[in-house]
């Protein structure tokens, strides 16, 4: 491993710990509100005048940016699984902020978070190549964005389907920033304008709407710990998918890899299932 896709990793492992902390915080604020499914406009401006929620959307972007650097450094096939990492924070987040007790199959969720790391450390993953074809890319885009617009309008019926979307939705906006931070040359600003600027608006429609106006939907109907998990495996995998298949990331040593990624994905399914325990009054 390089001292580059070190760095990138230990940002991934910071920015994931990042991600699950701010929708702690944003669950402690939406349990004392109304359902928002109300009036949407003065929902959004009641979380704008929350203290607590303001600064866990300053944290988001703060992660966000260690995300950003962590991509452009090893790459989503690297990147991805290492989020999972931060889960332990909900783990303990959700014990102390939402008053959630943890059970015993959580506890070796745990334990297989914190080893999983070594595993995806082991595979030897390759960085990133840029994807010439815009064309293929833009193919991609179109095909997820039809999905999330089924996906929508199924959430509407079954709540369990908001983080499912959200986790799709959020991929896409993390194909477009993989491709940006492929693209994009500090030394030179100016090379590929359009394509960037493109390139970056997409990151900002999928990722920043995804994040600022869905998540706060669908994280009213449905417990953090059940919420973040599923969002979590389902962008996982999503993002694994296109580091790979898009990005032509090549796996050393799958074994290692395989093995990474199956701690990873076992333990977010066991947190979203067995993490809850019975509800205390919250104080």
């Amino acid at each position: 491993m390089t001292f580059q896709t070190a760095v990138g990793a230990i940002l991934a492992l910071i920015a994931g710990v990042i991600f699950n902390v701010f929708p702690l915080m944003q669950k402690s604020v939406l349990n004392k509100m109304p359902d928002m499914k109300g009036n949407l406009l003065a929902s959004y401006l009641s979380l704008a005048k929350s203290p607590k929620y303001v600064g866990s959307i300053v944290l988001m972007f703060g992660g966000g940016y260690l995300y950003f650097i962590s991509l452009k450094f090893t790459g989503l096939a690297v990147v991805t699984p290492l989020m999972a990492f931060g889960m332990l924070a909900l783990v303990f987040g959700a014990k102390k902020y939402l008053n959630e007790s943890l059970a015993l199959p959580a506890k070796a969720a745990i334990g297989m978070l914190i080893i999983m790391p070594v595993f995806i450390a082991l595979g030897d993953v390759a960085g990133p190549q840029q994807v010439n074809d815009m064309g293929e890319l833009i193919n991609w885009l179109c095909w997820g964005s039809g999905l999330f617009i089924v996906l929508f309008f199924m959430s509407i019926y079954f709540p369990i389907i908001w983080p499912i979307n959200i986790g799709f939705m959020i991929t896409l906006g993390t194909m477009c920033l993989q491709a940006f931070t492929l693209s994009f040359d500090f030394n030179n600003i100016f090379d590929n304008m359009l394509q960037n600027f493109l390139l970056l608006t997409g990151t900002i429609a999928f990722s920043l709407v995804g994040q600022l106006l869905l998540v706060p939907l669908g994280l009213q109907k449905l417990k953090a710990t059940v919420f973040i998990p599923v969002m979590g495996t389902v962008g996982n995998l999503a993002t694994i998918f296109v580091g790979i298949v898009i990005y032509r990331q090549v796996v050393g040593r799958i074994e290692f890899y395989a093995i990474g990624i199956l701690f990873g994905l076992i333990s977010i399914i066991v947190l979203g299932k067995f993490q809850s325990g019975p509800e205390q009054p919250q104080n």
